[in-house]
């Protein structure tokens, strides 16, 4: 079965990621963090302070 991450802004709702690799969004969302030397382990906690992640397996639709 295919793993995707849903993945919810805490500040803003709409604001949301339905994605297949965790650690690509992560990196792209900490790009500049990043650039300035702060560790990935780092930009990993601001991550999940900020942002709330569900775990979805199988297949997820749009049916609108």
């Amino acid at each position: 079965m295919k793993k995707q991450f849903l993945v919810i802004d805490l500040n803003d709702t709409s604001s949301n990621y339905n994605v297949d690799d965790l650690n690509e969004l992560i990196t792209e969302l900490g790009e500049c963090d990043l650039e300035n030397g702060m560790s990935f382990e780092a930009v990993t906690e601001w991550f999940y302070q900020n942002y709330k992640v569900v775990e979805i397996e199988g297949s997820v639709n749009e049916i609108n």
